[in-house]
């Protein structure tokens, strides 16, 4: 069953200067088992996640999303670079990486979102450049599915206006924050 609006599975592709609007579906953009670039586009109002990309390598470089459903960006067993990332009103989380993603973004912007950006089982998530505002959590790192373990978080720089929560974090998940490591004891 294909879950995005558009959906390539194993299929390698390159999308550039795109637009994925008013979507009823789960994504989007759902891209599974390929490698990508996803280049100068939007996604925005979607009924759910903006993009998914499910154990894929990839690029993304100038990319906004507005009003989804759920998360901007899914990443799942995925080894994806970001480059100039903007979420608006992202329903859940701006960008979202989880069983054992490894995913570099470099810089980004979001804006409006219940979690900027989340890092669960197994994955890291490598922050050069973040801005985040009226977000109600920051960071958040935790363990989802059992197969997996806790997720961890390294962040370079960042600015933070009207977030509640700066950071949260599930018992041994980690966040280094600019040099400073936490480590979830609940």
């Amino acid at each position: 069953m294909l879950t995005g609006s558009v959906t390539f599975c194993e299929s390698d592709v390159n999308i550039n200067h795109a637009a994925f609007t008013n979507n009823l579906c789960e994504d989007g953009l759902n891209i599974v088992h390929a490698k990508f670039t996803l280049d100068n586009s939007l996604i925005a109002n979607t009924f759910s996640d903006g993009f998914d990309a499910d154990f894929c390598e990839g690029t993304v470089n100038n990319i906004t999303f507005r009003d989804t459903g759920n998360d901007g960006m899914d990443l799942s067993g995925s080894v994806i670079t970001i480059a100039n990332l903007q979420v608006y009103n992202a329903g859940d989380k701006g960008l979202s990486v989880g069983e054992k993603a490894e995913v570099h973004l470099l810089s980004g912007t979001i804006i409006g979102a219940n979690t900027g950006v989340a890092s669960k089982d197994l994955s890291l998530l490598k922050i050069e450049d973040l801005n985040l505002e009226n977000c109600i959590k920051g960071f958040t790192a935790y363990q989802k599915k059992p197969e997996y373990g806790k997720g961890n978080i390294i962040v370079k720089k960042y600015s933070a206006t009207d977030v509640k929560h700066l950071f949260l974090l599930d018992k041994g998940s980690v966040l280094d924050l600019m040099g400073e490591k936490h480590t979830g004891e609940i």
